[in-house]
């Protein structure tokens, strides 16, 4: 927890994207504040519970736009016969969102009132979750989106978009378009799982929103070092 911990205090105060001036302190804020203290404990380490980098559908098979299923026809073409030159990771580029969090590497997670932080083993990748307006959207697209969230009792909902182009949802090849956008809600199960429902939407690549489901048990595993080309064996 000591990385998660160091950067949510950095972070804290909080922190704006480049370009964003720092508003003055002693101004009285309007509209929304910061978020209260999350009412469900989500700080500390948690691995994906039998994900293995596919996400688990729920409901209805995801229905494929004519360019989605071109797409991810293709994906699956190349996979059976050994080629996966699509698929990103294998050149240690970062797997985007909802796939980093379904792959079995564990994560940390530290949350104040103003931003929740996910702190990935993977590639040592930094996910933020800001949970005030205190943060206006940059319009930058990367490879984990920008997200946004806030409590609705004992469930958090996060909303992110501004996906970078190019990526697949998991490692079966499903495809993402620019417009990407991801839906999540987040609780506790009565088991102490954590239960992540996710809807996906992406007019580009389906025809309508489908969901999928991801579960994280706390795990007692350190996050250590993860340097990809080591991992894969290619050369910087």
């Amino acid at each position: 927890m000591l990385l998660c911990a160091a950067l949510l205090a950095a972070c804290s105060g909080p922190q704006r994207p480049a370009g964003v001036a720092a508003p003055d302190a002693a101004a009285p804020r309007s509209g929304p504040t910061a978020s209260p203290p999350a009412p469900i404990d989500l700080d500390g380490t948690w691995v994906a519970a039998g994900a293995d980098d596919r996400l688990q559908l729920v409901g209805d098979k995801p229905a494929f736009t004519p360019a989605g299923r071109k797409l991810y026809d293709a994906h699956r073409r190349a996979a059976a016969r050994g080629d996966r030159s699509w698929d990103a990771t294998r050149r240690c580029l970062p797997p985007g969102l909802p796939r980093v969090l379904a792959m079995a590497q564990p994560f940390e997670v530290a949350v104040d009132p103003h931003l929740l932080l996910m702190s990935f083993q993977l590639q040592r990748l930094v996910r933020f979750v800001y949970l005030d307006d205190a943060y206006p959207a940059s319009g930058e697209a990367t490879f984990l989106g920008e997200s946004h969230g806030h409590w609705v009792g004992r469930a958090l909902l996060i909303e992110s978009g501004n996906f970078r182009a190019g990526q697949v949802l998991d490692g079966t090849g499903l495809p993402a378009g620019a417009r990407l956008k991801v839906s999540e809600r987040l609780e506790l199960a009565d088991d102490g799982t954590l239960v992540d429902h996710v809807t996906i939407g992406d007019e580009e690549m389906y025809q309508r929103p489908w969901q999928a489901e991801l579960r994280f048990r706390r795990s007692s595993q350190a996050v250590r070092e993860d340097v990809c080309v080591e991992r894969t064996g290619l050369r910087p």
